[in-house]
């Protein structure tokens, strides 16, 4: 049997009996021998390859500024939605046809004197007599051919004897006797005037009702005793153009700038 030194190379013949732990030659242990070179050759095999770490730095700043981008741009998506939800919610309800209503026209400086201009206007103005009863009545234009004044644009109160009437976007009183004409002003806390539409008297309550198209539509009424703007109420964007009052049955009738008809009961109410 025959054993070779891994450390000098020396071929030992071995027999029955004699050891065979170490070299004869340069007594090298051969299991100690055996296991050194094989550590050496474990330790001489190549590593994996190793990513370097600027590699890995560069992939988690560019996971970290795409989830900023992200936050970035529904934080943006968010405030457009808001704002454009704002600006839905300020936005005027204002009638579209209102705005095609087209204005009375301008005197010319050949008018007569104020006072006889009053007096020749109040001729050729339509009015509506209340007698206590039901009163209905349709507009004939006057001779001169103005058709700027339409059906229900003024009413004579029968309390005091005076006119009331929508002139352009002014509502105005006429003192038949003295031939003076006022405007009447809101009182603070009241919706502005805006484009006046419609005009009739309660004669139940001795109120001069008012009705206009400005923002939602508004119903007013004022006292004719006590001279006096009582209260307002909403139309809820009913857009009325002629409005007549019936003691009988004390309601409104009212009609539309679409056509139809409809009735508000004494207190200004839209009935079913």
């Amino acid at each position: 049997m025959e054993k070779t030194c891994l450390k000098c190379g020396h071929l030992q013949q071995l027999t029955e009996g004699e050891p065979s732990a170490a070299c004869p030659q340069c007594g090298a242990i051969y299991s100690k021998v055996e296991q050194r070179q094989a550590r050496d050759a474990t330790a001489r095999q190549p590593a994996p390859p190793r990513a370097p770490d600027n590699i890995l730095l560069l992939v988690a700043l560019g996971g970290n500024l795409l989830l900023l981008m992200a936050v970035v741009t529904l934080g943006m998506l968010y405030v457009d939605a808001r704002n454009l939800n704002q600006a839905l919610l300020q936005r005027p309800n204002t009638p579209p046809q209102a705005q095609a209503v087209p204005l009375p026209p301008r005197r010319t400086s050949t008018a007569p004197p104020p006072s006889q201009a009053l007096s020749d206007e109040v001729s050729q103005t339509p009015e509506r007599v209340i007698t206590g009863t039901s009163e209905w009545s349709a507009w004939v234009p006057n001779d001169s051919g103005d058709t700027t004044s339409q059906q229900g644009k003024s009413i004579r109160s029968p309390d005091d004897g005076r006119l009331y009437r929508i002139v352009s976007h002014d509502f105005k009183v006429l003192d038949l006797k003295n031939h003076t004409e006022t405007t009447l002003t809101l009182p603070p806390g009241f919706p502005e005037l805006s484009w006046p539409t419609a005009v009739a008297y309660d004669s139940r309550r001795h109120l001069v009702s008012l009705a206009s198209l400005g923002g939602e539509g508004f119903l007013y009424r004022y006292d004719a005793r006590a001279h006096r703007w009582l209260d307002y109420r909403s139309l809820d964007n009913l857009d009325i153009d002629a409005l007549t009052y019936d003691e009988r049955s004390d309601r409104y009738r009212a009609q539309t700038n679409q056509g139809s008809l409809v009735y508000l009961d004494g207190d200004g109410i839209p009935l079913p």
